[in-house]
C-alpha cells in the first residue's frame, strides 16, 4: 500500500508544473480556503493589490515572501516566472505553490520544536518567519478561525467573478479584466512603481500608447558579433519597428552602425516600407568597438528631422555584445546625450560590460542584459525594450512649449522638474478635447484609472492650470514631497490638437496692492492693502508683505514690518487683506519721507510693490532775528527764521486782529493803529 501511495505521489509531482518540495508541513485545501477568504475574497480576488502596492493576488503575497519561497523551491522561477505571477487570471495555482514552499521553509517541526499547526502557519503567513510568536499576528489568527467557522457553516465562499469575457480580445493569463473610470472594460496589467519592484500598481495594458517617438538604433557591427548574429540584430530592429505606429504624425526610426568608426545607415524616416528595406540592407562591417564615436554621431547627426518642439521624445537603443575601445570616452559621450534630453536604453548581449551599459543608459533600469543571441532571449529583450520605448516621456524645461495632435486614446508623456514656486501650464485646445492628469510617483499615469494619478482635468478649450511646489494643482497644502511631476495628455476624440506652454510660478491668480501710493503722518499706522486682481484660489494662499528700504530710516521713522496675509481657498477678484506698518515720531522737522513696500507669495513670478509717504508733523523752531519787531509809523516789521522754509506759518498782531502769512520768514503789517501790540507767530500747533 505504501508503495502504491509513493508511486501516486511521484506521478503527481511529475504532472505538476512545479517541483513540490517534500517537507513535514501539510498545507491543506481547508487551510488555503480560509487564508484566501481573509486575504482577498470581496477585495479583488486574484486581482487584489493591497498594502499600498506591496501585496498581490488572492493570497496577498509580498515580494520578500516570494523570494524566500523561491530559495526553498527554485523551480518556482522556472519558465521566466516572477513575483508578479502571483497576481491576475491563472495565478492561484502558482500562488499556492509559493505558500507551500514558504511553509516548508519556516513552518517546520525542526524550526518550531513541535509539529506546526494551522495557527502557526496562519501567523507566519501574516507576520513572516517569526510571526507564529508575534503579538501583532494574534488578531489575524482570530480572523482565520472566524473564516474557518464561516466556511464550515456555509461552504467555501466563491471568489469574485472575473469579468474575463467582457474584455475583447480576452485578457491573457496574468492580466485582469476591469472597468476603467470611463466605464470601459479593459485588460489591466501590473507595473512596478519603485526600482526594487516591491510596490506595484495596476494599469490598463497597452501595446504602444505613446503618440510617436523619434527612435534611433545604435548597432554594434564589430568583429565579435559575426554576420549570423548581425542578421538576428537586423530582425530584432525590424520587429521593434513593426510594433510602433510609423508615420509623419507618429513615430520615426533611424539606424547608426559602428565598429572601428560609426556611420548613419539611414536618418529618421516615417516611411515604414523604406525603413524595413533599409534595415535589411545594413551591411555587416566587423572591426573594433568604437561606441563613443557612435554616441557622438547620435548627438551631431542622429536626430536630424527630430521633433522635440512638438513634445515628441527622442529615444536611443544601443545594442552591443562587448566592451568599447575607450570606456571613458563612451561615458562622456553618453553624458552629453543625457544632458541634451535624449532617453537612452542600453542592451547588452553576451560579454557586454554592465558598468559601461549603466553609464550609457539614462537610468539603471533602462539597461537590459541577455546571455546570448538565443532567439528566445532576443524575443524577451525585444519585448522589454519595445515596451519601454513605447512609454518614453520627454522632460522639457519650464518655459518650453509644444503643439501636438493626438488621435483617440493616443498619449503624450511629460516629466517636469517642479520649481519651489511651482509652475503654470497654459493649455489651449483648438480641436477636439484632451484629458490631462499628473502623478508625483507613478510614471505615465493613466487618465482613465484614478489609482494611477493625483489629479486630472478634461479640457476642450483654453485653460491655465497652476501646479504648486508639491506637484498638485492649486495652492500648497502639504510639505514639499517631490521635485518631479509625471504628466499624461490623452486624446479623447478622433482628432485632438492642443498646445502646452509652461511658466514659472502662478499666473492664474494675480495679487497686487490697491494703490501705488499710501499717505500717512507721523505717529500713525500705514495701512497697505493687498487684493486679488485676477483668478480664484483652489487652496489657501499666503502673501508676504514687508518693508524694504526707502528714504525713511527703519526703526527710526517706522518699525520694520513683515506681514503674512492668508487668502482662503475660494477667494476671487476683489478679496483683500491689510498689513499695518507703525510710523514713529522723531521730533525732527523733515521733508516727506518714503518707505518701499514689497509683496510676494510662494507662487508669484515677480514681486509687486507700492510706496508709503510719511508726512512730518514736527513744528519748526522760530525766532526773531532782532530783539523785537521794528515799529514804524503805521507798520510792524518782523524778520523770522525757520529751519523748514516749506512750513506753513501765520503771524497775528494781537489787539489789532491783523493776520498775515509769514511762511517766507518775514512779515510786514501796514495800517496798524497806534498803540502797543504783541506779535504772535503760529507754526502748525506751536505759538512763539
Amino acid at each position: 500500500m505504501d508503495r502504491i501511495l509513493l508511486l501516486f505521489w511521484s506521478l503527481a509531482v511529475v504532472c505538476s508544473s512545479f517541483t513540490v518540495v517534500m517537507c513535514d508541513t501539510e498545507v491543506t485545501r481547508e487551510f488555503l480556503d480560509a487564508l484566501r477568504e481573509i486575504e482577498s475574497v470581496g477585495a479583488g480576488g486574484v486581482c487584489a493589490v493591497g498594502d499600498f502596492g506591496q501585496s498581490l493576488g488572492a493570497y496577498q503575497i509580498m515580494k520578500a515572501y516570494h523570494t524566500d519561497a523561491v530559495q526553498q523551491n527554485p523551480d518556482l522561477s522556472a519558465g521566466g516566472k516572477t513575483y508578479t505571477d502571483v497576481w491576475g487570471e491563472g495565478s492561484v495555482d502558482y500562488s499556492e505553490e509559493v505558500i507551500r514552499a514558504y511553509m516548508c521553509r519556516y513552518a517546520t517541526e525542526a524550526r518550531l520544536g513541535r509539529p506546526p499547526t494551522y495557527e502557526d502557519m496562519a501567523r507566519i503567513h501574516n507576520g513572516g518567519p517569526n510571526g507564529f510568536s508575534s503579538d501583532r499576528t494574534r488578531n489575524y489568527w482570530l480572523n482565520f478561525q472566524f473564516a474557518m467557522r464561516s466556511i464550515e457553516r456555509r461552504g467555501t465562499k466563491e471568489p469574485p467573478v472575473l469579468d474575463s469575457d467582457k474584455c475583447k480580445p480576452r485578457c491573457e493569463s496574468g492580466q485582469c479584466c476591469r472597468r476603467d473610470d470611463r466605464g470601459q472594460y479593459r485588460c489591466f496589467c501590473l507595473e512596478a512603481i519603485d526600482r526594487a519592484g516591491i510596490r506595484h500598481i495596476e494599469k490598463p495594458c497597452e501595446d504602444c500608447p505613446v503618440a510617436g517617438i523619434d527612435l534611433m538604433f545604435v548597432l554594434d557591427s564589430s568583429g565579435s558579433i559575426g554576420s549570423g548574429n548581425f542578421q538576428l540584430m537586423r530582425e530584432f530592429v525590424a520587429n521593434i519597428t513593426t510594433i510602433l505606429d510609423i508615420g509623419p504624425a507618429d513615430s520615426q526610426v533611424g539606424v547608426i552602425a559602428f565598429s572601428d568608426s560609426a556611420r548613419v545607415e539611414f536618418n529618421l524616416s516615417s516611411n515604414e516600407n523604406f525603413i524595413l528595406s533599409a534595415i535589411d540592407a545594413i551591411p555587416y562591417i566587423a572591426g573594433g568597438t568604437n561606441t563613443a564615436d557612435a554616441l557622438n554621431l547620435v548627438l551631431t547627426q542622429g536626430f536630424l528631422g527630430a521633433r522635440p518642439t512638438e513634445g515628441i521624445p527622442r529615444v536611443v537603443i544601443v545594442v552591443t555584445d562587448g566592451i568599447s575601445n575607450d570606456a571613458t570616452a563612451t561615458a562622456a559621450a553618453a553624458q552629453a546625450i543625457h544632458e541634451d534630453g535624449i532617453t537612452v536604453f542600453a542592451a547588452g548581449i553576451g560579454n557586454a560590460n554592465i558598468d559601461e551599459l549603466n553609464a550609457t543608459a539614462s537610468r539603471p533600469e533602462f539597461v537590459q542584459l541577455i546571455g546570448s543571441f538565443d532567439t528566445e532571449e532576443l524575443q524577451q529583450l525585444q519585448e522589454a525594450l519595445s515596451e519601454e520605448a513605447c512609454r518614453a516621456s520627454i522632460g522639457p524645461d519650464i518655459g518650453v512649449g509644444f503643439a501636438r495632435s493626438l488621435g483617440t486614446g493616443r498619449k503624450a508623456f511629460f516629466e517636469y522638474q517642479v520649481p519651489e514656486p511651482g509652475f503654470t501650464m497654459e493649455v489651449e485646445v483648438t480641436k477636439g478635447s484632451i484629458s490631462i492628469c499628473g502623478s508625483r510617483e507613478i510614471e505615465r499615469p493613466d487618465c482613465s484609472h484614478s489609482p494611477t494619478y493625483d489629479w486630472k482635468r478634461d479640457i476642450n478649450m483654453s485653460t491655465d492650470l497652476y501646479i504648486n511646489g508639491d506637484g498638485l494643482p492649486g495652492g500648497s497644502r502639504e510639505k514639499r514631497q517631490t521635485t518631479v511631476v509625471h504628466i499624461t495628455v490623452e486624446g479623447l476624440e478622433n482628432n485632438n490638437t492642443f498646445s502646452l506652454n509652461t511658466t514659472f510660478g502662478d499666473i492664474t491668480t494675480v495679487f497686487n496692492f490697491t494703490s501705488s501710493l499710501y499717505n500717512v503722518i507721523e505717529l500713525a499706522e500705514a495701512e497697505v492693502i493687498v487684493q486679488i486682481e485676477e483668478g480664484s484660489l483652489l487652496a489657501d494662499a499666503q502673501v508676504t508683505v514687508r518693508t524694504l528700504g526707502g528714504s525713511a530710516t527703519a526703526n527710526v521713522d517706522y518699525s520694520s514690518t513683515t506681514c503674512r496675509l492668508i487668502f482662503p481657498s475660494g477667494s476671487g477678484p476683489g478679496a483683500m487683506r491689510s498689513c499695518f506698518i507703525p510710523i514713529l515720531g522723531d521730533e525732527l522737522v523733515e521733508d516727506a519721507e518714503t518707505i518701499n513696500i514689497v509683496g510676494s507669495s510662494a507662487t508669484t513670478v515677480l514681486p509687486f510693490t507700492t510706496t508709503v509717504v510719511i508726512t512730518d508733523i514736527d513744528v519748526p523752531d522760530l525766532f526773531f532775528t532782532g530783539d523785537t519787531p521794528r515799529l514804524g509809523i503805521g507798520t510792524v516789521t518782523a524778520e523770522l527764521f525757520t529751519i523748514s522754509p516749506g512750513a506753513q506759518i501765520s503771524c497775528r498782531l494781537l489787539r489789532s486782529n491783523l493776520i498775515q502769512d509769514c511762511s517766507n520768514g518775514s512779515v510786514v503789517f501796514t495800517n496798524v493803529p497806534a498803540g502797543g501790540y504783541i506779535l504772535q507767530v503760529v507754526a502748525t500747533d506751536r505759538v512763539t
